[in-house]
């Protein structure tokens, strides 16, 4: 999957909100994580309320913490990364974590996921937009949520494994 390729991958995964860009991205850091010593999946879930100078600073306290949790010996502080941003809504919190980009080794596969196009341009290498649902879909959608409608429920059930199937390999055929 990841394959042997040196060079640091950045990925954006943009979309509306609930469109399955987290289920995307936790399908793709399960399977991927196998490949690196060095594996991060790290959410914002820092208030959104908060002023943005101290949830920056707790932002990063936060994700330092964690990749200390994971850098904990010599072999693995040196070797490659695979490291999701879900959830992130400022531009500036992602610009924060990442610094000088030195402690990015080569080989390492980042995957940004936003709702917001803007949050990860000038940052990635590629972006990969979660397609809307079309007229059928969004109808079914709204049913299933308004009414509770058995057939409406299998219908989303089976799209979205098979359409979530689908893009997960588009995501995946981005990063190598």
């Amino acid at each position: 999957m990841m394959g042997i390729p040196t060079h640091t991958r950045l990925v954006g995964v943009v979309g509306m909100k609930g469109s399955g860009k987290t289920n995307l991205a936790e399908m793709f850091f399960e399977e991927g994580k196998c490949y690196f010593l060095r594996h991060l999946f790290f959410r914002d879930k820092i208030g959104k309320n908060m002023e943005s100078g101290a949830k920056r600073d707790l932002l990063v306290q936060q994700f330092q913490k964690n990749l200390l949790k994971i850098s904990n010996t010599e072999e693995k502080i040196n070797s490659k990364l695979l490291l999701v941003l879900d959830d992130f809504s400022d531009k500036e919190d992602i610009i924060c974590l990442f610094g000088d980009r030195g402690w990015i080794t080569p080989g390492s596969k980042i995957v940004i996921v936003a709702s917001d196009k803007s949050l990860v341009e000038g940052l990635v290498d590629d972006t990969y937009v979660v397609p809307g649902l079309n007229e059928k879909e969004g109808l079914a959608c709204l049913s299933y949520h308004a009414f509770g409608d058995v057939i409406t429920r299998y219908f989303l059930t089976r799209y979205s494994f098979l359409k979530t199937r689908e893009i997960y390999k588009d995501i995946k055929n981005l990063t190598k």
